[in-house]
């Protein structure tokens, strides 16, 4: 298209399934960016959430996420790209080069296997990135990267760098 929008959620919350029902009636497409969930926020958030598990703070985790089974169902109707979100939603510019492989592959290897296939497009948690992030990104197998840079062209030569509006009130 002449100017293509592209529609991203971030987080995989449960109420996303909203959403869906909405991209589902329009035949819209969009891209589910997930967290899995993992040992270093002890399960508390993202699609392996493991709800009451005693590692959990007493008050509970709060959020709902999408499970797998949900995540599949977005994957299988043909409208939902689902993209990686890294394990535990760190924030990878703080991150030492091996944490945030291990946040960036492992979730990636986790989503696929849950999926039956391979996933190409990643976001960075809370848009928090460095050059190491970037070039784990790519090692990894992933195609994009979006980012939280406000923007609206994107430059072909920098496809782990992509830009988002996250203010609909601004779009030109």
């Amino acid at each position: 298209p002449l100017k293509p929008v592209v529609l991203t959620f971030d987080d995989g919350y449960a109420d996303q399934m909203t959403a869906f029902a909405l991209l589902e009636k329009y035949r819209m497409k969009a891209t589910f960016y997930i967290i899995n969930g993992g040992s270093t926020s002890n399960w508390c958030i993202g699609a392996s959430r493991r709800y009451n598990d005693p590692r959990q703070p007493a008050g509970g985790c709060g959020d709902a996420y999408l499970n797998w089974d949900q995540i599949r169902e977005l994957d299988q109707s043909g409208l939902i790209t689902i993209g990686g979100h890294t394990l535990d939603h760190l924030d990878l510019a703080l991150q030492s080069q091996a944490v945030q492989r291990h946040e960036i592959e492992d979730s990636k290897l986790g989503i696929e296997q849950e999926l039956g296939h391979p996933i190409h497009d990643f976001a960075y948690p809370s848009g928090s990135y460095n050059a190491d992030s970037i070039a784990i990104v790519g090692q990894a197998g992933y195609a994009t990267a979006v980012t939280t840079d406000p923007g609206t062209y994107q430059d072909p030569t920098r496809p782990f760098t992509l830009k988002r509006i996250r203010d609909a009130m601004i779009i030109p």
